[in-house]
């Protein structure tokens, strides 16, 4: 993938930011996966991408759970895929 795909997840991080949502953050180890459901989505099934995103968004939104709650923020909770 080239440099339009970090154009589009920044456009997708700031259409949730607008929405009241934390961004995705897609960990590393996580990369391969994320582009096969990419690739799938450009061949039309967007369910492994939707769900994809929404495990991703899920690990987001517990991380922002436990800063909003004072609680600390350990680097390996964006790894819980």
């Amino acid at each position: 993938r080239g440099l339009g795909d970090v154009y589009k997840r920044q456009l997708m991080n700031y259409t949730l930011l607008k929405k009241g949502y934390p961004p995705i953050v897609i960990p590393q180890k996580e990369r391969q996966a994320y582009h096969q459901a990419l690739q799938m989505a450009d061949q039309g099934d967007f369910q492994p991408l939707v769900e994809f995103l929404g495990k991703h968004l899920l690990i987001s939104l517990k991380v922002q759970h436990s800063g909003a709650s004072g609680e600390r923020i350990y680097p390996y909770q964006w790894d819980e895929s």
